[in-house]
């Protein structure tokens, strides 16, 4: 028998995920090794799932300072790590020739007791059309007197987790993308579904340098000029909004230029600059609000948010640290989960991670001051990850793969169940069909940003719970 009934959505519909699916970043790794028989020191691993995320605590004895790595295929298995120093396998075992990432003086000097002091300067992403393949791209520092810490070059280590009888192993490392002096990177998906933009700032220019990763390997583009040129004393961030189609760079004695971004072409266009207010310290990331209206920027004690759709945009105050004196307060880089939440790393050691939470419904977002106890120390340490839920452009001239969004509007999620949500993509009304004959025990639908939109655990007939939609039987 076939039922077919609408429901109305007020968050944001891409293509609508179940949960089944499990993405690379479902698990979030770090852990500070300094003093094994202390407590409190220790390595730590975040499980985000339906009900929220779990904490494991456990001692591989693997050093993290600032940077991280990790990929987690689609059963939910970690299947390896970075530290920014060398490469795991998910048991936190090294890989053949995982050693030696970033080589130099701070790779010598860090690596043997910390780990690798490049705050959000690793990431690991897919190699287009070569299952089993993965690209790490991992950024080099060094020290310096005055600025402590400059970044650059932007480096590749290729992994094969089917070589070394499939056991995984490091095929080269160390390849230079991008030479001197740069600044964090970022990634978004490629309009055609497939491919990746790698996006690293050129250290005191308005250049940016991208990298676009394809079937054909890594390959580097012509820097773009954009904006007016950030030449704060510090290194700066960068983040892509969760569409694609903004980005930011930020220095926090500077301000931000966000720009917008062509997905197909790799083209930056529209600068805006957004001056920092007078109050800005040192230290600080970026982030977008999960429709893109909001630009974000952290400032140690502050976190401020600017309305682009402003005809002048100006920070904001959404959250001040009154205890200053407690660096295990202060908020740093800024990363989403899987579960749609933002969190936010702190400057030094604290044993938690603060969040800013929106509603499945939309509203006002609320900042959850320590959100998520680690159990352990954690030392600035923060994924870099993508939008991993970001499909391709739609209808855009890139869109020429068939890949993710099917070219008929509708999304069959339940294969054999013949499960369907159209229009897709949507933001009003959005039609759900089963035609399978058993109710369904459990299932859950989510928004490309994680938000929970519907949950449901138990069989039943048609009825409405929030914006639960049931399949008869």
């Amino acid at each position: 028998m076939k039922n077919t009934t609408k429901l109305a959505l007020l968050a944001l519909l891409l293509p609508a995920l179940l949960w089944g699916q499990t993405y690379p970043d479902a698990r979030w790794l770090g852990g500070f090794e300094e003093n094994p028989a202390v407590p409190g020191y220790a390595n730590y691993a975040v499980r985000f799932a339906a009900n929220g995320p779990k904490v494991d605590t456990f001692d591989w004895g693997v050093k993290f300072e600032s940077t991280v790595a990790s990929y987690t295929d689609s059963t939910g298995k970690l299947l390896f790590f970075s530290n920014g120093c060398a490469v795991f396998d998910g048991q936190g075992s090294l890989l053949a020739n995982g050693d030696g990432l970033s080589p130099g003086e701070m790779h010598d000097w860090t690596c043997g007791k910390a780990g690798y002091a490049a705050p959000k300067g690793a990431m690991a992403l897919p190699a287009p059309g070569k299952p089993g393949l993965y690209y790490l791209f991992h950024i080099g520092i060094q020290y310096d007197a005055v600025r402590k810490i400059k970044y650059g070059p932007l480096y590749y280590s290729l992994i094969d987790m089917s070589a070394n009888g499939g056991k995984g192993a490091v095929l080269s490392k160390n390849i230079v993308l991008v030479g001197g002096e740069l600044e964090p990177f970022s990634a978004v998906r490629h309009g055609n579904g497939r491919d990746w933009w790698i996006v690293a700032p050129e250290w005191h220019t308005n250049r940016l340098h991208t990298v676009l990763l394809s079937p054909s390997g890594a390959a580097a583009y012509p820097a773009q000029a954009i904006g007016p040129p950030l030449a704060g004393h510090r290194v700066g961030a960068t983040a892509f909004s969760l569409d694609g189609a903004r980005f930011s760079r930020y220095h926090c004695d500077q301000g931000a230029v966000v720009a917008d971004f062509d997905r197909c072409t790799g083209a930056f266009s529209q600068p805006i600059f957004i001056k920092a207010p007078f109050s800005f310290l040192q230290g600080g990331g970026t982030a977008f609000s999960p429709d893109s209206r909001y630009v974000y920027a952290t400032s140690q004690s502050t976190l401020y948010s600017a309305d682009l759709q402003a005809a002048a945009p100006k920070w904001d105050t959404v959250f001040y640290v009154f205890d200053n004196w407690d660096w295990g307060t202060t908020l740093h880089h800024l990363q989403y989960g899987p579960d749609g939440n933002l969190y936010f790393s702190t400057h030094s050691r604290a044993n938690y991670l603060s969040a800013m939470k929106f509603p499945a419904g939309g509203g006002s977002p609320t900042f959850v001051f320590r959100a998520l106890p680690l159990g352990v120390l954690n030392a600035r340490t923060l994924p870099n990850f993508p939008n991993f839920r970001l499909y391709d452009f739609s209808n855009s001239p890139c869109d020429t793969l068939g890949i993710n969004a099917p070219s008929s509007g509708t999304a069959d999620l339940g294969g054999s169940m013949g499960f369907k949500i159209w229009p897709n993509p949507a933001s009003g009304e959005v039609t759900v069909r089963c035609e399978e004959a058993q109710p369904l025990e459990r299932w859950l639908l989510y928004s490309p940003l994680g938000l929970s939109l519907i949950h449901i655990s138990e069989p039943t007939r048609l009825r409405r719970i929030s914006y639960a939609v049931f399949c008869l039987k």
